[in-house]
């Protein structure tokens, strides 16, 4: 702790931990992590002078905080931060958001800093060391890394490391992990609301997490570059369940797909070539559904991979339109065989509205051929709006929930 009048200093992390067991000896601690999320790419961009300067400046941000704060460096970018004073988490996360805010404010940089922020309240009555606490804090602060908001470390933030660690533990050789399935949601006729098409979707049911939710472990799957994995996995599933599903009625099946994989993993494009020419004696379409988003980071790549694939056979959906910042400009130029209107546009709040926007996409769809699939359809008044701007299928709980198919 620094004394009234002297300059206040950045500790080691091995100082950092022992002064911070002193404060917990006697109360309770807030624990914080901070990283400079994009100095690396600010070094590379601008040389590192300018990145030497914003570490300067997030240091002395740090050390001006509240002069009875605890501050290391952990790295050049990574800091820790102790205090005893105050009892809200998210009001040391906001102080360091204002701090952030007060340098992109000043302009000096050409382009906005960015920091990823994690808390946690370390117990003094507890038997933890202090580096069980810093690493919960290390936890809330990967898990705000991609939106850079910060957050208080709790069981959503425990869970997403246990799902972390699971994730960790796939290889490429792998099959996977215990509890993970595919269900198939039906894709069913506006006209006559039989089932022709299903979606495939990625379910785990973890032995001790539970139910898992696919937007936290789809998320953590892409940040750890192991999505390709999953969707290897999926295909596999279609082919082992496509007899029943065509018994179904099934006249195409979609998939989910990272472009990312599309673009990198050679064995991937491999399997579907395959699965292409195995099922050419059935009348099944086997359908990639990319966001427009996904596709619009490397677009060149993608396009030559997917009009290579249409080439066999296989079909494309634009998945989630409405949601994206992708142009319209820029969805013209992209091969699309259905068109998938995202849910929100359903549930708008304002009918008018709701179906003024699914009509654009309905002739955004004509004027790409593709046929249109409106998403969340939960109620006979959504499926009503479908046919009423001319939706060719829908998709949702009203019209059919996912379900799993045994093998046995």
């Amino acid at each position: 702790m620094t004394e009234s009048g002297e300059t206040q200093t950045l500790l080691s992390h091995e100082a950092f931990l022992v002064e911070a067991e002193k404060l917990l000896a006697h109360h309770d601690v807030l624990i914080a992590k901070v990283l400079i999320r994009n100095q690396p790419q600010i070094n590379a961009q601008y040389g590192t002078d300018v990145g030497d300067r914003l570490i300067q400046d997030i240091q002395q941000m740090l050390l001006e905080l509240d002069r009875s704060f605890l501050i290391s460096q952990v790295s050049p970018s990574l800091y820790g931060v102790a205090c005893q004073k105050w009892e809200d988490p998210q009001g040391l996360l906001d102080a360091l958001k204002a701090g952030v805010d007060k340098i992109n404010q000043s302009k000096v940089y050409p382009m906005l800093v960015t920091l990823s922020t994690g808390v946690t309240v370390a117990k003094h009555d507890s038997p933890e060391p202090m580096q069980h606490w810093v690493d919960q804090a290390n936890l809330a602060m990967i898990s705000s890394g991609r939106d850079g908001h910060g957050v208080v470390f709790g069981e959503e933030t425990e869970q997403r490391s246990k799902v972390r660690e699971l994730l960790g533990r796939l290889s490429v050789h792998s099959g996977p992990p215990e509890g993970m399935r595919w269900v198939f949601q039906p894709i069913v006729s506006t006209e006559t609301t039989q089932s022709l098409g299903f979606e495939t979707l990625c379910r785990w049911t973890d032995p001790i997490l539970g139910d898992l939710a696919p937007d936290l472990f789809i998320q953590l799957a892409e940040d750890m570059d192991v999505l390709c994995w999953l969707d290897k996995w999926a295909l596999m599933s279609v082919q082992d369940h496509l007899d029943e599903l065509m018994k179904r009625g099934a006249k195409f099946i979609t998939l989910n797909l990272s472009a990312k994989t599309l673009v990198d993993d050679e064995s991937f494009v491999k399997l579907i070539s395959e699965t292409l020419s195995a099922r050419q004696e059935f009348e099944c379409s086997l359908v990639l559904e990319l966001t427009e988003s996904s596709i619009a980071h490397q677009p060149e790549k993608v396009m030559a991979q997917l009009e290579a694939l249409r080439a066999l056979g296989l079909k494309v959906a634009i998945d989630d339109f409405g949601t994206g910042e992708t142009s319209l400009a820029s969805i013209g130029g992209l091969p699309c065989d259905y068109l998938k209107l995202d849910s929100s546009l359903v549930h708008m709040g304002s009918e008018k509205m709701s179906e003024g926007l699914l009509e654009i996409g309905v002739k955004l769809a004509e004027l790409l051929g593709a046929e249109v699939i409106v998403e969340g359809v939960e109620t006979e008044h959504d499926l009503a709006l479908a046919r009423k701007v001319g939706a060719h299928y829908v998709q949702g709980w009203y019209t059919g929930r996912p379900f799993e198919i045994s093998l046995d």
